[in-house]
């Protein structure tokens, strides 16, 4: 679950950005769209979210006009030849590092997934966070704690 406790006292301190919530017909053209089928954690952030963050942003869906996961999954699968099976939720750039932080939905158990981080430049994968869950409250918790 996400820890919304966490998530408002991060909120209060750093500040948010979030579109909003999507429909469930949304997150069903998403689904489609990528030929995947979509963890449960990650239904509920689009269904309460949209996309956004408090320390980075998480791609996610904007409105019917508008979905990052897509765009930026796409554009990963076209340049990087990165797995079908993944959702690009992060793109990572520091000034010794990129990676993309993806749902590995290969590996769904239980409506779940694990959350990958995928290194562009030697494309080394390393698991991250065991569920989206995890991930969403770990983000917060950096927020939380800068």
């Amino acid at each position: 679950m996400f820890n919304k406790e966490l998530l408002k006292k991060a909120e209060e301190k750093c500040g948010s950005l979030w579109t909003g919530g999507v429909s469930k017909n949304l997150i069903i053209k998403l689904s489609n769209d990528l030929e995947v089928n979509l963890p449960k954690s990650y239904i509920e952030f689009l269904e309460t979210y949209g996309e956004g963050g408090v320390d980075g942003y998480i791609f996610g869906i904007e409105d019917e006009d508008y979905s990052s996961a897509y765009k930026k999954t796409i554009l990963f699968r076209k340049e990087k030849n990165i797995n079908k099976f993944w959702i690009v939720i992060g793109h990572i750039r520091t000034t010794w590092e990129e990676y993309l932080v993806c749902l590995d939905t290969l590996r769904m158990h239980n409506e779940e997934c694990p959350v990958i981080k995928y290194d562009l430049t030697d494309n080394e994968i390393e698991d991250f966070k065991e569920n989206f869950y995890e991930y969403f409250n770990y983000k917060t918790d950096i927020a939380f704690n800068k």
